[in-house]
């Protein structure tokens, strides 16, 4: 929606805001979880910990995914005082954080392995599988000419993409002479 002069603030919305805020601000003293929610927490906790250790991209994955515990109690602990204002975290609380985690985790997990890559080799690795997985199949010519790469490199590339099972090659029959095609695997 775009608005080029947008309207005045609505000051009723703006003084129900400014008591929202000053009743939060009022809270005070040490939090709690409620057994539901410790339980909940307990057993996510668990299975975050074995997620954690079979990650493939643990070196850069890992940092991200021990701070994650912590912040799923702080989500928890915000969540409870913007709805209820209370100093135990309900269940609820507790699973809104968690899933917000789990987003959190999985929106990383997708960055890592589709976006960023540390050095030419892993950039272009991820670059070359981008745009095959976008496409379905290619031939070597179309996919050496989107690379940039030299033919050496590109063939590195590709060796690595067939020996990791992401991408296969075939040769296909033309009118003319035959071509080599990669496909993406999934």
């Amino acid at each position: 929606k775009r608005l080029p002069l947008p309207p005045a603030a609505d000051q009723d919305k703006r003084k129900s805001l400014i008591y929202q805020l000053k009743s939060i601000e009022k809270v005070a003293g040490n939090m709690t979880l409620t057994k539901e929610a410790e339980e909940r927490y307990i057993n996510w906790h668990g299975k975050h910990e074995d997620e954690a250790e079979g990650l493939g991209d643990k070196d850069i994955l890992g940092a991200f995914y021990s701070r994650l515990e912590m912040y799923a109690i702080k989500f928890a602990m915000l969540t409870e005082i913007g709805t209820s204002r209370s100093l135990a975290i309900s269940d609820e609380s507790m699973e809104k954080a968690l899933y917000l985690v789990d987003f959190q985790k999985a929106t990383l997990r997708k960055l890592v392995a589709e976006e960023l890559a540390f050095g030419w080799f892993n950039q272009a690795k991820k670059r070359v599988l981008k745009r095959l997985k976008e496409a379905g199949k290619m031939t070597r010519s179309d996919l050496l000419r989107y690379s940039r790469l030299e033919s050496r490199q590109f063939d590195r590339v590709m060796q690595t993409l067939i020996d990791e099972d992401r991408v296969e090659n075939h040769t296909e029959k033309t009118g003319t002479k035959p071509r080599r095609v990669y496909e993406f695997i999934e």
